[in-house]
């Protein structure tokens, strides 16, 4: 492990040039810490988010697991931040998560830090995390989790007093979660930061340590488009589309959805598509339904059955076809087409009674650029070149699994 002597450059660019999916900030009083947060936020200048999950570790609690806050709302003199309900009631149905009323919330996360955040994104929803007394095991089951709500909206915050960097900073610095992250206080807020972000880039040092536990590292990158579904989600909507499928054909009733993740009950979108020799056998999909698996089985159904495009399959068709499940993220309107990235979102247009939508599939697939892509879909949509121009374009994402054999 190297020691902070023995560290690169010690001040990160303002702002920072390349995108940050999460900071480590130092939490404390402000005339020691309040420079440094200063510093660390300031390399997000220009950044927007929706939300931002505020991570802080309880040293020395009696209880364990991660606690979530009962309120709405956060008050601070600066005025009050709105929490993000809708994902502390998706968090509370995973364990160790659980709603508690800890006092703590304001002083171990940091009134100064809400401030800043506050100040710098007053819009963004907070959703603050407090962990306990944790095991290794926990660390991992909370950071993976924490997953189900980081998208390329989101930004995450550790909030640490480090006493004892030097032995350390390697692993603050290096996102693998080695076991010197793991151990009691701070620790294990790092330890569910790294379980988030998993093995990948190092994190970049804004200011060299001085052992007084005030320190910052910004995390680059950018979470995925749409917040992670779990290998058992994927499982368990690879089913639900097999079983809709194997139903729509044979002219069954599509079977129960079965015990589903509270991720799974969420509220969203959802597209299968159908391919036999890799040719194009069927794409239909919902753009919501009062849940994920829903929407899934829905779409798998359509696909197979409805498809304006093709004849409906028949029983003897399902073994050469394969299917790709692509859950879609939220709708968001975009002001310009420099606002959508191909191949990492899609897009809906609406013009009037036109409407058309395409996956990111189809600029990876088809090697479109943006002007493409954006000519393909006013084509979808029955609009003449150039049609896109006075449309309301909304951007999305998906987390689309690879096509698997019915």
């Amino acid at each position: 492990m190297r020691r902070p002597d023995d560290l690169p450059s010690v001040v990160a660019p303002e702002p920072f040039e390349a995108p940050i999916q999460a900071v480590v900030v130092p939490r404390g009083d402000l005339e020691r810490c309040g420079p440094i947060v200063d510093q660390v936020l300031g390399a997000l200048e220009g950044a927007s988010f929706k939300r931002i999950v505020l991570l802080g570790s309880a040293p020395g609690a009696r209880w364990s697991g991660a606690a979530l806050p009962r309120e709405s709302e956060l008050t601070t003199p600066k005025g009050t931040c709105h929490l993000d309900a809708e994902a502390l009631s998706l968090l509370e149905g995973y364990a160790p998560f659980s709603r508690a009323e800890v006092k703590s919330f304001d002083s171990e996360l940091g009134e100064l830090l809400v401030e800043a955040l506050q100040r710098r994104w007053p819009a963004a929803l907070l959703l603050p995390v407090l962990v306990g007394s944790v095991g290794e095991d926990d660390r991992l089951r909370i950071g993976h989790t924490l997953r189900h709500v980081l998208d390329e909206r989101t930004l995450l915050v550790a909030a640490a007093a480090l006493p004892q960097l030097e032995g350390d900073v390697g692993a603050l610095l290096d996102r693998s979660g080695e076991a010197s992250v793991g151990g009691s206080g701070d620790f294990d807020a790092l330890g569910v930061l790294h379980a988030a972000l998993g093995p990948g880039d190092r994190g970049v040092l804004v200011s060299r340590p001085s052992g007084d536990g005030c320190v910052g590292v910004l995390f680059p990158g950018r979470w995925p488009a749409v917040a992670s579904l779990g290998p058992e989600d994927r499982r368990a909507l690879g089913r639900i589309a097999e079983e809709g499928v194997a139903a729509a054909v044979h002219g069954r009733l599509a079977p129960p959805l079965g015990e589903l993740s509270p991720r799974l009950r969420q509220g969203g979108g959802a597209f299968v598509t159908l391919t036999e020799r890799k040719r194009l056998r069927g794409c239909m999909g919902r753009l919501s339904s009062d849940s994920v698996a829903g929407a899934v089985a829905h779409a798998a159904r359509m696909a197979a059955q409805s498809d304006p495009r093709f004849n409906p399959l028949r029983p003897d068709d399902l073994a050469r076809i394969e299917l790709e499940i692509s859950v879609l993220g939220p709708f968001e309107a975009i002001a310009s087409p420099a606002d959508f990235e191909p191949g990492r979102h899609g897009l809906l247009l609406t013009s009037g009674f036109h409407r058309g939508l395409l996956l990111p599939q189809v600029a990876t697939e088809h090697s479109l650029g943006r002007a493409e892509f954006l000519e393909a879909l006013a084509n979808k949509a029955g609009l003449p070149p150039g049609g896109w121009k006075d449309a309301k374009l909304e951007r999305f994402g998906v987390e689309a699994f690879a096509p698997r054999p019915i």
